[in-house]
């Protein structure tokens, strides 16, 4: 969990801490981009293929009827969306390894993991409804903190089910950033078996207040203050 082995307590150490990241980045990188390459290469080949099917329809015709023209467009535009879409999940699923003494912004965090989750909320016609104040710093490693925030959010949303409701809410109180994720789910519902300790374990050791009862899912951050 977070900087720690997969089984085993937190780490303290800085140096071991950052050592372990920076080998996370780079083997979660490399298969990364060895995805991304699979994929993209197909998508490549279709786009060329699309502009060469395009440009002999207008030779041939000389001009592109307008119901074809729309339909290559239509193409274009999903094969641009497919190529968005992994780029974005890369990005947000790059184990970077944490930068000593560089603030977290768990409001860009929080961000990222509602466009991410989108998808699935989508799929299952979800209503989100999320109000996230802006430019809250942690000074907590941000691997951890997208960890904390994915797992309250995907837990929220699992537990809303198909059709249901999810409120995310994030707003500063004084020198504190509470974050808040409420679904609509019976009590009692709990997805992930492990959830509820991993979710403990990694707030103790950023020194964030965590409650979970049933619904909802509280989170407090001891949040940097600009300075005057």
């Amino acid at each position: 969990m977070g900087n720690s082995g997969a089984a085993g307590a937190p780490v303290s150490d800085p140096g071991v801490q950052t050592a372990v990241g920076a080998a996370r980045h780079l083997v979660s990188q490399r298969l990364m981009d060895s995805l991304l390459h699979d994929v993209r290469n197909p998508l490549n080949a279709l786009s060329i293929n699309l502009d060469v099917l395009t440009e002999k329809v207008r030779r041939e015709l000389g001009e592109i009827p307008a119901s074809q023209e729309k339909n290559f467009k239509v193409m274009r535009e999903q094969i641009f969306r497919v190529d968005a879409i992994l780029k974005q999940f890369a990005e947000f699923l790059a184990a970077r390894p944490d930068a000593p003494g560089v603030p977290a912004d768990l409001s860009d965090l929080v961000r990222q993991v509602l466009v991410v989750l989108g998808h699935e909320c989508r799929r299952q016609m979800i209503k989100v409804r999320q109000m996230v104040e802006p430019d809250l710093k942690v000074g907590a490693p941000a691997s951890t903190l997208k960890f904390l925030v994915l797992q309250a959010i995907f837990r929220g949303v699992v537990r809303a089910g198909p059709e249901g409701e999810l409120d995310v809410i994030l707003q500063r109180d004084g020198a504190r950033a509470t974050l808040w994720v409420k679904d609509g789910a019976p009590e009692g519902v709990e997805p992930f078996e492990n959830a509820r300790a991993a979710l403990t374990a990694l707030s103790a050791e950023i020194g964030a207040e965590l409650r979970i009862g049933g619904a909802e899912v509280q989170m407090v951050f001891p949040i940097l203050l600009p300075q005057r």
